[in-house]
C-alpha cells in the first residue's frame, strides 16, 4: 500500500502488516524522517551550573557536553601545562593508565609531543629536506628517561628531531647518528 510520510510527505510502499502495527497512525519513510519528528523540543545537554573539579570555581555549560569537569581556564591548564608538569611516573600510575602496558602509556608521551610541538609541523625533514610527510622523533627516547622525568622535559622541542618516515626508521635502528642530522633552522 502507498502511504505519506508523516515529516516529508514523500509516498512510498508499505504492506498491511507494517501498518497495523504502528501505533501511532504515523509512517515514515527513513529513521532519519522518525527521528526529526521525533526529536523536536528534545533539548540533550541543558545548560547547568557546574564545579571546577580543578580550582572549585562555578562555571555555566552552554549545550557542552556532561562529562566537562574543568572551567575553561582549567581545561588549557590540563591539557598543556599540567601535563607538562608532571613526572613520567605520576603520569603512568594514573587509573586510566595502570592496566596498560609501558609501550601503550609511551604511545599517550608521543601523542603529547606532536600536541605540543605542532609549531615545528612546517619544518621539512631535517636530514633529507622531504616536506611531504614528517614525523617527530625522540632524540633521546621515553623509555631512557628515569621514571622523575618530567613529560615537558621528555616533549621538549631540543629532544625532538622532525624525520621523514625513512629517516626516522634509520635513525631508530642507528643507521643514522645525531651528529648526522643537521640542526634545526
Amino acid at each position: 500500500m502507498l502511504v505519506n510520510c508523516f515529516c516529508c510527505e514523500k509516498q512510498f510502499n508499505k504492506s498491511p502488516t507494517e501498518i497495523k502495527r504502528s501505533k501511532t497512525g504515523r509512517h515514515f519513510c527513513s529513521r532519519s524522517c522518525s527521528a526529526k519528528v521525533t526529536n523536536v523540543g528534545q533539548r540533550r545537554n541543558p545548560p547547568v551550573d557546574r564545579t571546577c573539579k580543578s580550582c572549585e570555581k562555578t562555571y555555566h555549560t552552554t549545550g557542552k557536553h556532561r562529562s566537562i569537569n574543568f572551567c575553561s581556564d582549567c581545561t588549557y591548564k590540563k591539557g598543556e601545562i599540567w601535563f607538562k608538569d608532571k613526572t613520567l611516573q605520576e603520569y603512568q600510575e594514573r587509573d586510566s593508565l595502570k592496566k596498560l602496558h609501558r609501550s601503550s602509556v609511551n604511545a599517550h608521551v608521543r601523542n603529547f609531543a606532536r600536541s605540543w610541538n605542532k609549531h615545528l609541523k612546517e619544518h621539512p625533514c631535517q636530514n633529507c629536506g622531504y616536506s611531504k610527510h614528517i614525523e617527530f622523533c625522540h632524540i633521546k627516547s621515553i623509555a631512557s628517561f628515569d621514571l622523575d622525568a618530567k613529560l615537558g622535559e621528555i616533549n621538549s622541542p631540543e629532544n625532538i628531531a622532525i624525520l621523514c618516515r625513512n629517516c626516522h626508521w634509520e635513525f631508530d635502528h642507528g643507521e643514522l647518528t645525531i651528529e648526522q642530522i643537521p640542526k634545526r633552522k
